[in-house]
C-alpha cells in the first residue's frame, strides 16, 4: 500500500514493482495495510478514512468496498477459507465483512482502545486475535460474536503485534512496546514463555516450521 491510495504489486526476484492497483476517481487516501487471502484471488486493503477494500486479482479490479468504521483501519485479516475479511480500527471495533455476499456482518468491541492488529487461527476458523493498543490480548469467537478470552494487560505498554502458529495449535505469540515476546497456551488460556528484547517490538512473524520467529523491532 501506498501514500497516494495505489496498490503496488513487487516481484522480489526482481526488486520492482510489476503493476499498480488503482481505483478509478479515488481521492489520494494513503492505504495502510494489505492482505492477500489465501488463494491469493484476492487483496484486502485498509486505508485512512476507515474504508475496507476487495481487489479481485484475476479481474484486476475492486471487487466491493465497505465502509464500516469511522476512523483509522489498523489492521485487515482473512479467516481460513477467504469467506469473512476481518478489519480493526483505531477507536476499538473489529469488523466482519462476507465477501461473498459483499455484505457486512457484525461488530465486535470490549473496550474504546486501538486495535493495533488482528487474525484468524490457521486451526480454528472461528477463533480471532487482536492486539490491543492498551496491552491486552484478546480471542474473539466469531461465531457465537463473543469475547473467548482476554489477556488484560499482557504487555505494560502498546501489544503491537500477534501471530499463530502454523504447526503447533496451541501456540499463540504476541509482542509489545514494553520489549518483550509472550507466548501463550491458547487452549489453556495461560502465558507459557516471556523473552526480553533488547528494544520495542513492532511486528512478529512465524516461520513456515511453527516455531521460529522473526520479530521487528
Amino acid at each position: 500500500g501506498s501514500d497516494d491510495g495505489n496498490i503496488l504489486l513487487t516481484l522480489l526476484a526482481k526488486s520492482q514493482v510489476i503493476e499498480t492497483l488503482a481505483e478509478e476517481r479515488a481521492a489520494t487516501i494513503p492505504v495502510h495495510s494489505v492482505a492477500f487471502s489465501s488463494n491469493s484471488l484476492y487483496i484486502g486493503c485498509r486505508s485512512a478514512d476507515g474504508a475496507v477494500k476487495v481487489w479481485n486479482m484475476k479481474k484486476r479490479s475492486l471487487e466491493t468496498k465497505f465502509q464500516p468504521h469511522n476512523e483509522l483501519v489498523y489492521s485487515v485479516s482473512w479467516n481460513q477459507n477467504d469467506s469473512i475479511l476481518a478489519s480493526g480500527s483505531v477507536n476499538g471495533l473489529i469488523a466482519l465483512h462476507m465477501i461473498e455476499k459483499q455484505i457486512p456482518v457484525c461488530t465486535l468491541s470490549s473496550h474504546p482502545h486501538a486495535i493495533k492488529q488482528i487474525k484468524f487461527s490457521p486451526f480454528k476458523a472461528e477463533i480471532l486475535g487482536a492486539s490491543c493498543d492498551d496491552g491486552d490480548l484478546e480471542l474473539w469467537d466469531i461465531q457465537k460474536r463473543a469475547l473467548y478470552h482476554s489477556f488484560p494487560k499482557a504487555h505494560s505498554m502498546n501489544c503491537t503485534s500477534l501471530t499463530f502458529s502454523a504447526v503447533n495449535h496451541l501456540l499463540l505469540c504476541s509482542a509489545g512496546l514494553d520489549q518483550k515476546i509472550l507466548f501463550y497456551d491458547s487452549a489453556e488460556k495461560h502465558i507459557v514463555k516471556k523473552v526480553e528484547c533488547s528494544a520495542p517490538v513492532t511486528s512478529l512473524a512465524f516461520h513456515s516450521d511453527g516455531k521460529t520467529i522473526a520479530a521487528g523491532t
